[in-house]
């Protein structure tokens, strides 16, 4: 079965509580009642975002990605994907795509929900803190993104060490918003 069709069945699933008659989905009947509708293998729709993401579709991406959220904010989602994780990357294929404005709530809500699964110091913490400021660097945001590469920076520090490329990759994107807050004052 082709992961488009395989897409088609789950979002059809995910949509109306039942797979249309013509598709049918590995592992599941081509008929199900509203009861058994209520769980659905989200790896598909996690693979297709996958795909997508590493073909550049950012589009694409982020029309899986949503999917992928909605199916785990129903409750209809039977994978490991990390709410948190799937969170992020939504926003960044947002941010991708130009759609700051939009993605900034997901990167906010992420960052809230992994700390708080996880604690302050874990390392999926700093990817998010990177994204969302290198999203607010990039909408020329500077005073909002400074803070949150401060703390990344000092996050890995913390977890990678001071001579680690992750801890020179934050100092180095910490040092270009430092710049940009002194070229405008």
């Amino acid at each position: 079965m082709s992961s488009a069709t395989r897409l088609l069945g789950i979002v059809s699933l995910a949509m109306f509580g039942a797979v249309h008659p013509g598709i049918a989905l590995a592992g599941q009947q081509t008929t199900l009642s509203p009861h058994a509708a209520q769980a659905v293998d989200c790896g598909g729709v996690q693979a297709e975002a996958d795909q997508a993401f590493a073909a550049t579709d950012y589009v694409r991406t982020a029309t899986a990605s949503s999917q992928l959220l909605e199916l785990l904010r129903a409750g209809k989602a039977t994978c490991s994907v990390d709410y948190a994780i799937a969170l992020n990357n939504h926003a960044l294929n947002l941010d991708k795509l130009r759609r700051g404005a939009e993605a900034e709530p997901f990167f906010i809500e992420a960052l809230e929900r992994k700390r708080a699964a996880d604690g302050a110091q874990h390392p999926d913490v700093l990817v998010i803190l990177h994204n969302y400021a290198l999203m607010l660097e990039g909408l020329g945001r500077y005073s909002q993104a400074e803070p949150l590469f401060r703390e990344e920076l000092q996050l890995s520090f913390a977890l990678n060490g001071p001579a680690s490329s992750d801890a020179l990759d934050s100092l180095s994107a910490y040092a270009v918003t430092l710049a940009q807050l002194v070229v405008r004052f």
